[in-house]
């Protein structure tokens, strides 16, 4: 096995950034790069999320209640998605 990096981001431009220093030069060694979008949730998801991670439903209905205060408001229609990865990590780290 080779030595091999992840690297997580949350910019927008700085991930272009490099997709266009790594992918758009040929001269570069590291062409087989792969760039991975992780989409927000939506409260259908979030509650599977949640579900996967606690096995009483109480504590899923806290979950839930508290991604309420998280919400960032970019769609009001229940099935949008508006809630980013890493809100709902730190809702399971807290709850």
């Amino acid at each position: 096995m080779g030595k091999g990096k992840i690297i997580v981001n949350c910019r927008d431009t700085y991930i272009e950034d490099l997709k266009h220093y790594y992918l758009n030069d040929p001269e570069k060694m590291l062409s087989n790069v792969v760039f991975y979008e992780l989409l927000s949730f939506n409260k259908q998801l979030a509650e599977e999320y949640f579900s996967k991670h606690f096995e009483e439903p109480a504590k899923v209905a806290v979950a839930l209640k508290l991604l309420k205060d998280f919400d960032i408001g970019q769609s009001p229609a229940e099935n949008s998605y508006t809630y980013p990865p890493f809100v709902l990590e730190i809702i399971v780290s807290i709850v």
